[in-house]
């Protein structure tokens, strides 16, 4: 009826042939801003599609899931919208199509001369692209061009996607209006509209400011009426203090000319004291110069003393070295004759040494006679060397077993380390499992200590929870099967029922855990087994199924693939992304996970039952919450291993005990025959020894006896003894002629030293005068300078008090004759501060901010009068200007509604029913004027 003609193109090579095509309505029945076209590219469910829209109303009909929706997306989206607008996404790129990663919406819009043609690319991994009539833009250029033709697809009233119904019903009359003049009155009206809510509110707001301001203009007003009897007594106790304060002004120059005055005093002080202290100063001269005569004269005796005394220590250097000579002489000759009586000791010493070492070789020759034959000596060792040899290498074996056995040993406690390393690892991954399970599942952990503490009371073996059963290696593995078995985790599996009924009654009932339990009968199957050519099929993806990826016990992974299907679960790895679409071809394929997202494949159940894809993004906690778990049997088996190993140790242990103790005896025997040995080979040395022992003394009886006769030495001696006693002599002679000139210098020395004693008792009777008069000068300097500082601190103390008084206030002429009247003295000024302070304390406030308070109402008091009248002002002219919109916008308005109206009430009677649209004023006519729809419909029979 309304000439709409369509061409799609299908999506499988069987329908690749197949074109459908009406022809319709030419191009001067659409109106401008209308759909002429829709050409949709691998968007949602469209692979390659186009639509020729008509230029009245166009229906699009067809079962859920065949792509009507994302027709309207497509006009959102293409029309410059962004995805939340539908309601649907958050992302544009969530629109294309599945296993592709481009997706094109081009729609042409009829204008004139030219209609305008929109292209907007979407792209995964890059940012859209706009095009208007094949050139490239902006989305901002889109969306002004889109404006010019009046399409809001924001606006409810002109786009309305099926997921903002809800939306649209919920919009107020006034709301409601808003977005009808946006979709029908044109901009101006809008504007005219908005401008008149704008104005009334301000106007609202203003009238009640002039109120409020009017009420605080009145408070202000009443409360400086109440403060003008503070205010008079302020202002009195103000004058007192202004002449308070010009007595204050005053006192620091009447203190500044009474300091003037004494530094004037102080500074003739100081002349006179500097006066007599130059006098003093010139006396002093004559009495310095006759003090450096005498102590040139001193120092002229002083070199002339010390040339004598260098001559007289250089002459007593020469007595003193003559001296030493004789005295070493003496020395030499005393011990000469002291060697000479040695000499007679050692003749005696002698001849008994000759005999004693004559003696000492006969009892040696004796002792060699008696020593055994080296042939008996070397049999016996050679006897002892055999048995010796027999004895270690006896003792050999026993080292070499012990250090087997020893070797044994310590391989057997690296063992049993390593199985206490691996039982304790089993337990460190239990505790985690355990640790993960008390912070998350807070009753299944209580639930399960119980379990472990009362196993004896249960008639069979309980399984759970699930967390602790399951064991997963990868971590890969173990994120897609946490997603899977979530809600399981926590869950206990009995397989007996009496048990359930214990397990129910202690735990749920009595401590009032909330525990998931289930009953599984122990004798029902628990094989489970794959296609083998599907899972070798499979495994060229890198993917298995998901109940490949974990180990539990038979009956418990039974039991979870009943509960969530793991068995048709894929688990894939980071190849598998490429190959997704031909996994899920496979008709087994249900649900697939990769590491970055999970894949569902759904069957429509309309029409002809179209298969769909949907993928989510995988959640990944980060940690491997079913790495480790405990099994119990291989526990027990490392147990037992460990018990064996340490039955091995200690068996070896008793072999080495056994050897220690057989070697005792053997080391003692070898100890034994050791020390005979030992002897033996002393025996065989002595005959060596003695006659090494006989040579020493032979070769010492012959130096003795090769010795000089010490009759010959004493003559030599005495001869030494005179010929030292001549040396004597001569070094006395030299000594004595040395002494007389000694005598003579040392008597000049003694005269120089009376002299200079003369002019050191001259030179100390000037010091004495020149002491008296430096004592003097000190004092007269003293008097100077106490003068001169007390001149300098009274003159600082002026030029001070000066500086204070101009700080105060600086003397003008006006201020001279203020002064003049007022008293010149410090006391008498003194007195009148307290006086007139006195009458001010007397007229004091308790709170001076009265006064400031009083001054900052009054100001505000002036600024609220003008302000109020500017303000009254300004809602005159707000109310002129409202007078004036009204009067051009309602007319409008109402012609507009009059024709919407006529129009909806033609479409409600053509389909049987009545209808109307209408203006609502609630109130004020600006604020409360909204549009209302009626319906009225048959009655279906």
């Amino acid at each position: 009826k309304n000439g709409y003609v369509m061409k799609r193109r299908a999506t499988s090579s069987q329908q690749s042939s197949k074109k459908t095509k009406l022809v319709g309505p030419s191009q001067e029945d659409y109106k401008e801003g209308s759909l002429v076209r829709i050409t949709l590219k691998n968007f949602v469910t469209y692979t390659d599609a186009t639509f020729y829209p008509g230029p009245r109303l166009n229906v699009v009909i067809g079962p859920n899931g065949s792509g009507k929706s994302s027709i309207v997306c497509a006009l959102a989206l293409g029309l410059g919208g962004g995805p939340k607008l539908l309601g649907r996404s958050k992302q544009a790129s969530a629109f294309i199509k599945h296993g592709t990663d481009h997706s094109v919406i081009e729609l042409e819009l009829r204008k004139e001369p030219q209609n305008l043609v929109v292209r907007r690319d979407l792209f995964k991994d890059r940012p859209d692209q706009w095009k208007l009539n094949g050139r490239q833009v902006n989305q901002a250029t889109v969306l002004q061009r889109i404006r010019e033709l009046n399409i809001q697809v924001d606006n409810l009233c002109q786009f309305l996607p099926q997921d903002r119904v809800c939306s649209f019903a919920q919009l107020s009359p006034p709301a409601l209006l808003q977005e009808t003049e946006k979709a029908v009155g044109g901009d101006e009206m809008l504007e005219k509209h908005m401008k008149l809510i704008e104005l009334k509110k301000a106007q609202l707001g203003s009238g009640k400011s002039v109120e409020e301001q009017l009420k605080v203009l009145a408070e202000l007003k009443q409360k400086n009426q109440d403060l003008e009897s503070d205010v008079a007594k302020f202002k009195k106790r103000e004058e007192i203090l202004q002449h308070v304060s010009l007595l204050q002004k005053k006192r620091p120059w009447i203190e500044f000319e009474e300091l003037a005055t004494h530094a004037k005093a102080a500074k003739e002080a100081e002349l006179v004291a500097r006066e007599a202290l130059k006098e003093a100063e010139k006396v002093l001269i004559p009495l310095d110069k006759e003090k450096s005569k005498f102590e040139k004269q001193i120092r002229e005796a002083d070199a002339k003393i010390e040339k004598a005394r260098s001559s007289l220590r250089t002459m007593d250097n020469q007595r003193k070295t003559r001296k030493e000579k004789m005295e070493s002489l003496t020395d030499e000759v005393d011990a000469i004759k002291e060697r000479i009586s040695g000499l007679q000791k050692e003749a005696v010493n002698r001849r008994e040494q000759i005999q004693k070492q004559k003696d000492e070789m006969e009892n040696i020759e004796k002792l060699i006679e008696e020593c055994t034959p080296i042939e008996e000596i070397n049999r016996k060792t050679r006897f002892l060397d055999e048995k010796l040899s027999d004895l270690n290498r006896q003792q050999r074996e026993n080292r070499d077993a012990s250090e087997d056995i020893k070797v044994t040993i310590n391989e057997l406690v690296r063992q049993i380390n390593a199985k206490k390393q691996e039982e304790k690892e089993l337990d460190n991954e239990a505790n985690q499992k355990l640790n993960y399970l008390r912070t998350s599942f807070r009753s299944a952990y209580e639930a399960y200590e119980w379990i472990q503490q009362n196993r004896n009371h249960l008639r069979a073996h309980v399984y759970g929870p699930v967390l602790l059963e399951v064991t997963v290696k990868n971590d890969l593995h173990a994120s897609y099967l946490q997603n899977v078995l979530s809600s399981y985790l926590p869950m206990f599996l009995v397989q007996d029922e009496g048990d359930r009924e214990t397990l129910t009654r202690k735990l749920i009932q009595e401590r009032k855990l909330e525990l998931k339990l289930t009953y599984q009968p122990p004798d029902t199957p628990t094989h489970i087994r794959h296609n083998d050519a599907l899972i070798q099929d499979l495994h060229r993806y890198g993917v298995c199924f998901l109940d490949e990826t974990f180990e539990c016990h038979p009956f418990v992974k039974k039991s979870l693939v009943e509960w969530s299907n793991c068995n048709q679960i894929l688990a894939g790895n980071n190849e598998t992304e490429k190959y997704v679409k031909d996994i899920l071809e496979n008709p087994q394929a249900q649900l697939l996970f990769t590491p970055k997202s999970s894949y569902k494949k759904t069957c429509s159940r309309y029409g002809s039952r179209d298969v769909s894809i949907t993928n989510s993004e995988l959640k990944r906690t980060g940690t491997n919450i079913f790495k480790g778990g405990v099994d119990q049997e291989h526990k027990n088996q490392i147990k037992r291993e460990i018990e064996i190993l340490e039955e091995r140790m200690r068996d070896e242990h008793r072999k080495r005990e056994e050897i220690t103790r057989n070697e005792t005896p053997l080391l003692q025997h070898i100890s034994r025959l050791q020390e005979e040995k030992n002897t033996l080979i002393k025996e065989q040395r002595k005959p060596q020894y003695f006659r090494t022992k006989l040579a020493s003394h032979q070769r010492l009886l012959e130096q003795l006896l090769s010795e000089e006769n010490s009759d010959d030495k004493a003559r030599r001696m005495e001869e030494e003894i005179i010929k030292k006693n001549r040396q004597r002599f001569n070094l006395a002679k030299e000594l004595v002629e040395l002494m007389r000139p000694m005598g003579e210098m040392a008597l000049s020395c003694d005269s120089l030293f009376i002299e200079k004693l003369d002019v050191r008792l001259q030179l100390q009777a000037v010091e004495i005068q020149l002491n008296e008069l430096k004592a003097s000068i000190r004092h007269k300097k003293q008097e100077h300078e106490r003068a001169d500082a007390q001149k300098k601190e009274l003159t600082a103390r002026a030029l001070e008090a000066k500086r204070k008084a101009e700080a105060v206030v600086r003397v003008t002429v006006e201020l001279k004759e203020l002064f003049a009247e007022l008293p010149d003295t410090l006391d008498e000024i003194d007195a009148e501060i307290v006086a007139h302070q006195r009458s001010a304390d007397t007229l004091f406030i308790s709170n001076p901010k009265v006064i400031e308070d009083y001054e900052k109402r009054k100001q505000k008091i002036e600024e609220l009068e003008a302000e109020i009248d500017g303000r009254q002002n300004s809602l005159d002219r707000d109310r002129e200007r409202i007078e004036e919109l009204e009067e051009t916008w309602l007319p409008e308005l109402e012609a507009l509604v009059e024709n919407i109206s006529g129009k909806f009430s033609e479409y409600m009677r053509r389909i049987g029913c009545v209808g109307e649209v209408g203006i609502t004023k609630e109130g004020d006519l600006v604020t409360g004027v909204g549009s209302t729809c009626r319906k009225y419909f048959r009655k279906i029979q």
